[in-house]
């Protein structure tokens, strides 16, 4: 059994990259949670009695690792709107007179009088049809699931003249920051002098606006958690992220939609479906960022043949931390960013196709188990464009 989750933070979260602060007052913040911070939260606040005291014994600690996480998705806690990382093979222009052209990537073959130095192997290099003189602008770090679902079911479309960006993709800019100085306390509980350290924090409401009208958006984390010994995680206020800040636990109705007819038809459509998957939490792959055999995309059930085919990922996301377990840091890693897009052709069986669609949809499909019980890798599916 798994329940729905909206953690609402009371003050900004502190979310440190984990980097040392060497000659700096200030950790270095994250722009968004990794979903390893909201498991822990989430299987600490599973753990813990209605006192809100952990109360799971270390005998036991492995059980509770097994309790399965999705998310975060940051989520408008008025509307419920959901809104998730913009896809890697999209991309916003902006002209001079302020108007939005949008251009996508797809794969492509490279022209046999064509030569390109790259190590990419079998995969596919990414061409851009029609690119536009203006520069590109990435000021949306957020697309509503909506738009990222019409871009990927192809109802949304490369524009040809210039149109203001909200009638093109509905989406949030970065979270805001916010900076507060400390100071630091001596044994006897009194300021030490000249002691000053800055913690700096996520907010999570935006101002927006939009022709004319402002309106402030409160948001939040949504979050799909299991269950642990018959146990759901109990509402009420509890820490999350550095300095101990505080979230209000709320009980949600189940925000994750089914898998579309239209995209279950294109699956199952022909001999053979090339399909895009969009990352929607950072993926630990055993490639790096691609995925290998332990990956379910790339599993041959059901008598299929899954083939990464092409990738659009961004710069590498370096993840480490610190392990309260074994009281020593954990080994860097590196994970393909939030928002990348991967193209997997699926030959086998229509049947076996449309199963492969709904047994991935919207599941975490890193190559680890572990990972993918963390969070890991939380997959949207598209079709190609």
């Amino acid at each position: 059994m798994t329940t729905h989750w909206v953690l609402e933070p009371r003050d900004p979260l502190v979310l440190r990259d984990g980097r040392p602060n060497v000659g700096r007052s200030a950790p270095r913040l994250r722009p968004f949670p990794l979903p390893s911070t909201i498991a822990g939260a989430c299987r600490t606040r599973v753990g813990s009695d209605e006192s809100g005291s952990f109360s799971v014994p270390e005998s036991r600690l492995d059980e509770l690792l097994r309790v399965p996480v999705r998310g975060p998705l940051l989520v408008d806690r008025e509307r419920g709107t959901l809104y998730v990382p913009p896809p890697a093979d999209a991309t916003l222009f902006r002209d001079e007179a302020g108007g939005y052209l949008l251009r996508g990537v797809r794969p492509a073959d490279v022209p046999s009088s064509a030569r390109v130095d790259h190590d990419l192997g079998d995969l596919q290099l990414l061409l851009m049809d029609d690119p536009p003189s203006a520069k590109p602008d990435r000021s949306l770090r957020f697309w509503a699931l909506d738009s990222a679902l019409a871009w990927l079911l192809g109802a949304l479309e490369p524009n040809a003249e210039p149109r203001p960006r909200h009638q093109l993709v509905d989406g949030l800019e970065a979270l805001p920051t916010e900076s507060r100085t400390h100071v630091a306390l001596g044994p006897g509980g009194t300021a030490r002098e000249g002691f000053l350290f800055e913690s700096e924090g996520l907010r999570f409401e935006i101002l927006e606006q939009r022709e004319g009208a402002r309106r402030s958006i409160p948001l939040g984390l949504h979050v799909e958690v299991g269950a642990f010994d018959g146990r759901d995680a109990p509402p009420g206020i509890a820490p999350l992220g550095g300095e101990r800040r505080l979230v209000r636990w709320r009980p949600s109705e189940p925000l994750w939609p089914a898998p579309p007819d239209a995209l279950l038809e294109a699956a199952a459509a022909g001999d053979e479906a090339t399909l895009r998957v969009h990352l929607l939490t950072p993926g630990l792959f055993e490639g790096g960022w691609r995925p290998g055999s332990g990956s379910p995309l790339l599993a041959g059930d059901d008598g299929l043949q899954a083939e990464l085919i092409a990738a659009s990922v961004g710069a590498p996301l370096s993840i480490s931390g610190w392990s309260l377990r074994e009281r020593r840091p954990k080994p860097s890693r590196r994970a393909a960013p939030a928002g990348s897009v991967l193209w997997v052709r699926l030959r086998g069986p229509a049947e076996a196709r449309r199963r492969w669609v709904q047994r991935h949809w919207l599941q975490n499909v890193s190559c680890d188990e572990q990972d993918r019980l963390d969070g890991w890798g939380l997959a949207l599916i598209g079709v190609q464009r």
